[in-house]
């Protein structure tokens, strides 16, 4: 599956050899299955128990005499032709083998030499599956079962770790792999990732944000290997970071209208946010007084539970000072995220 541009020094004629120039391994490039694989890869993967095409081209390959060695510390049974360590002219500039592994996993190493010159090359290879999912499974927050099935929820600005853990006797460890995102709406990506999205990675972990933006958006995360069918995880959401698409705000018991929540001052009134119909749970939130202005300040307002204060019950007595009037804003979110939900407010004295 993949070609591989080598770097890595300069090849030299051999003794005997009549041409003097030198010749750079970076003028050469490897392909696996007819796919290239940028030089700075760690490896290439070979499907087991399939036939996998391996080519080399470079300019100066053309008259040389070439051969493929392996190191096969694991005992892997893999067929090739030409055969491993048999000496093979070259005419033009692409040399060709095809290999095939037996239908086991594991590591070995592909070595390349020349009669013609001093210096060999060397790159590892994974023996796997095609298939993604024979060789691992996804996991989150740290735990080591299987994602479960039904929806994984991403609220936006909270980060939750997405892992890829190897199957027992699996080699795939190390091997490059990367996470891209296919979304069901259209619009910019639903969430972040570090490492980046479409970016390869040998460590298997992704921290995955969601992104602030006040809609949900339906997606599915895609854990690709290079020639490997992807591991998918699916029925994943990004929730909207407007709180006001899953709760209604209630001032004493009765729904706040659009223009705004009027509180009485001097006395206490309860503040709620219920549950809309098929909404996802909260878990915990905090309410927090935002802004006021003239003798409305934060410090003369006073809220059981307390301001700032993360709650499972999404309810506060607040108490406003008295003699007063004026115009504040409340806000509740949700804990660890930027999902939230700003409240005008009014404070009329309690004569009125």
């Amino acid at each position: 599956m993949n070609a591989l541009i080598l770097r890595g020094g300069i090849m030299r004629a051999a003794t005997g050899f009549s041409i003097t120039k030198s010749f750079s391994w970076e003028e050469a490039s490897f392909c696996i299955n007819d796919e290239p694989v940028p030089w700075n890869l760690p490896g290439i993967a070979l499907r087991r128990g399939q036939s996998n095409k391996l080519t080399v081209q470079a300019p100066w390959l053309d008259g040389v005499q070439i051969k493929l060695g392996l190191v096969n510390d694991a005992g892997l049974v893999i067929g090739a032709s030409p055969a491993f360590g048999q000496w093979s002219p070259k005419e033009g500039d692409t040399a060709e083998w095809t290999l095939t592994p037996e239908n086991l996993s594991g590591r070995v190493r592909l070595v390349f030499l020349s009669r013609e010159f001093d210096q060999v090359h060397e790159f590892p290879c994974w023996v796997m599956s095609s298939n993604l999912s024979d060789e691992g499974y996804a996991t989150w927050r740290g735990s080591v079962i299987p994602m479960p099935e039904g929806v994984k929820e991403f609220w936006p600005d909270t980060s939750l770790t997405v892992i890829f853990r190897a199957k027992p006797d699996s080699p795939i460890a190390g091997f490059p792999l990367m996470l891209k995102v296919q979304a069901k709406q259209s619009g910019a990506d639903p969430v972040t990732s570090k490492p980046l999205l479409m970016t390869p990675t040998t460590d298997h972990e992704w921290d995955v944000t969601g992104v602030t933006e006040a809609r949900e958006v339906d997606f599915d995360l895609i854990i690709s290997g290079q020639g490997m069918t992807p591991f998918i995880v699916s029925d994943c959401i990004r929730r909207s970071s407007n709180l006001l698409d899953y709760v209604t705000i209630r001032l004493n018991r009765v729904e706040v209208p659009a223009d705004g929540a009027r509180f009485k001052g001097g006395v206490s009134s309860e503040l709620s946010a219920v549950a809309k119909p098929g909404s996802p749970s909260l878990y915990y939130v905090r309410l927090y007084w935002e802004k006021g202005g003239g003798e409305l300040e934060g410090s003369r307002f006073i809220s059981k539970p307390d301001f700032e204060y993360a709650v499972e019950k999404m309810a506060w007595n607040v108490h406003c000072p008295s003699h007063t009037r004026g115009e504040f804003a409340l806000r509740i979110q949700k804990n660890w995220s930027s999902a939230q939900a700003r409240i005008r407010c009014f404070l009329e004295p309690q004569s009125m």
